[in-house]
């Protein structure tokens, strides 16, 4: 029997936490685009940092505190035009989306996808990343005894 390990194309692989460092956590998304994965890591590094650091994330906002948050996502945006068609190409989103609240769902989305949700946290705390690439998946053989 086989168990695939990594599979091909650039993973991401994305530590993050809660509150005061509490729950942390690892998660992995494998991308075909190397540059949709720079940029994600790129975004986990600037905007899913923490909100308490003065660096301008939006990591442990309090659910029911996000405006400032959501204000901090759209400036992220503005400021970096090729952010939000690479996520809605990523996310297959047909609709070239209009609305502030359509956008903020977008980077949201991969904020779970790259780090989870919390139960009172609007976003995990990003800790760090590393992204590497494989090309072709890598298998190991398991042994049954």
């Amino acid at each position: 029997m086989n168990k695939k390990i990594v599979e091909k194309g650039y993973t991401l692989e994305v530590t993050s936490w809660e509150n005061d460092g509490d729950n942390y956590k690892t998660k992995k998304i494998t991308l075909q685009d190397k540059d949709l994965a720079i940029t994600i890591a790129k975004m986990c590094k600037e905007l899913f940092c923490s909100c308490n650091n003065g660096e301008g994330g939006i990591g442990n906002t309090n659910e029911g505190d996000e405006d400032e948050a959501e204000e901090t996502i759209l400036t992220y945006l503005e400021n970096n035009n090729n952010v939000l068609h690479s996520i809605l190409n990523y996310l297959d989103v047909k609709k070239l989306l209009y609305s502030n609240n359509d956008k903020i769902s977008a980077i949201m989305e991969i904020n779970r996808r790259v780090m989870g949700s919390s139960e009172y946290y609007y976003s995990r705390v990003f800790e760090s990343c590393q992204l590497y690439y494989s090309p072709e998946d890598i298998n190991i053989e398991l042994i049954e005894f």
